[in-house]
């Protein structure tokens, strides 16, 4: 019989963010003019704060942005007294105008961070709910016309058993979420008809001592060819053990190695290869995670790894590597994409041109305070520019997410951590109209100011 979490919902998302310094089917429509409190509107910017994307009076954390076209969807968390929310915002004209936001979620909610996913105009948002639950509920949202309207919110998973960072794609009909819960385990779950019903969850794995809920797992799509990989920490056994009467009397030597693990189905995840050891290393067993923060996408015959990786750097750095899960020899070893810098990066962000460059967001960590950082690669791993910085080392920013449109335009999100006891997080965003040359941050009425 599993054990409860017995702890107070709300005490959970308030230490979300310290947790992450520490590991530094109804189709009930609402219409869009409806006096509901879920379209309650959002401001953009007050006096305080100029430069910010979005502030409100409560905390604005962990944006999650998809793009289709020239429309641009973003969702994120919103602290309202004691509730913490899912809001949504839309824009048509890749990023330069935005309509007022609304609220997704129940209006009394305890929701964490949010994974949203659009193809073929419609838009798929889930979340998990502490608000009805000790252990949450996963909650499915959909809109089948771009974000202007929204069907009623259904329960994909009843008891979510503590989980927190869902993550949500979408290819043709499919729909694909990956979670991971408070036992380690990673599981799947699928729509095959744009989210009108959903298949039962799927057991892909049973971590081994690891999972901080700082290092999600990542899955990426092409067509029904669905890919997952997840960080694990395992304790490795060599050598032989001489026991008598149950007795160790020479016992064998160990380790632990961190190491990225990966799944892949061909078939929209009706069934699932083997796992699979992508990169690993072997540390001291007092040592931290070596190898964390995966990120994964693919061209479509190719996949592309990213992972941050500290055997060798303390502080980490930026690896990559490109692997055919059918042909490519495991291990791979990866190369240095962007080198530590005296520098923690944290969770890279990773999106792919139509020239098959790699462009790379991430924040950088060093004394408390943190930069969110540019780079650009080609897609063999050396840089075609430096790093940039794209904010001052004066604050703490987390969770930077980029998005490309057909045009050609870069948009780069990312939330603050309030210096003064009594201010709230925001949500900044900054575009770049020259392939990441020079970077603007966002202004309404099509003003931007560049710095």
């Amino acid at each position: 019989m599993r054990l409860r979490t017995c702890i107070n919902p709300w005490l959970l998302i308030l230490s979300l963010t310290v947790i992450c310094r520490a590991a530094d089917t109804a189709s009930t429509i609402v219409s869009k003019e409806s006096t509901d409190a879920a379209s309650t509107a959002v401001s953009m910017n007050n006096v305080d704060s100029i430069s910010a994307f979005i502030s409100m009076a409560g905390d604005c954390r962990y944006p999650a942005v998809a793009s289709e076209g020239t429309s641009l969807y973003l969702a994120w968390v919103a602290s309202e007294g004691r509730a913490t929310t899912i809001y949504f915002k839309r824009s048509v004209d890749e990023g330069r105008e935005w309509n007022s936001g609304r609220r997704i979620s129940i209006e009394n909610g305890v929701c964490y961070p949010p994974a949203i996913a659009a193809h073929g105009g419609i838009v798929h948002l889930v979340w998990v709910d502490y608000g009805e639950t000790v252990d949450g509920e996963i909650y499915y949202a959909r809109s089948i016309d771009g974000g202007e309207t929204w069907e009623q919110n259904t329960i994909l998973h009843a008891n979510a058993n503590s989980a927190r960072y869902p993550l949500l794609t979408c290819q043709g009909r499919e729909v694909y979420l990956v979670w991971q819960d408070v036992e380690n385990k990673t599981y799947f779950k699928v729509s095959h008809n744009q989210g009108q019903n959903w298949e039962t969850e799927k057991l892909l794995a049973k971590l081994g001592r690891h999972s901080c809920y700082c290092y999600p797992p990542a899955i990426c799509a092409n067509g029904k060819e669905v890919t997952v990989v997840w960080t694990d920490v395992q304790d490795v056994k060599k050598g032989f053990k001489i026991s008598a009467y149950g007795i160790p009397l020479v016992p064998g030597k160990s380790s632990v190695m961190s190491a990225v693990v990966c799944r892949k189905s061909t078939d929209a995840g009706t069934a699932w290869g083997k796992e699979k050891i992508l990169v690993k290393t072997e540390v001291a067993k007092e040592a931290k995670d070596e190898i964390d923060n995966p990120a994964m996408l693919s061209d479509g015959a190719v996949t592309y790894l990213f992972w941050i990786d500290k055997s060798i750097q303390k502080l980490g750095e930026i690896k990559y590597a490109k692997f055919d899960a059918a042909t490519t020899k495991f291990p791979i070893s990866g190369k240095d994409i962007y080198p530590g810098q005296k520098r923690s990066p944290k969770r890279p962000s990773v999106i792919l041109d139509g020239e098959k460059n790699f462009h790379l967001a991430w924040a950088s960590f060093l004394g408390g305070k943190s930069v969110v950082c540019y780079g650009r690669s080609d897609g063999m791993g050396n840089m075609l520019m430096e790093k940039k910085d794209l904010t001052s080392d004066t604050l703490r920013y987390h969770n930077p997410i980029l998005n490309k449109t057909p045009s050609g335009l870069l948009q780069v999100f990312w939330f603050d951590e309030p210096v003064e006891k009594d201010g709230w997080s925001r949500i900044f965003l900054k575009r770049s109209q020259d392939n990441g040359l020079t970077w603007l941050t966002w202004e309404p009425q099509k003003k931007e100011v560049q710095n």
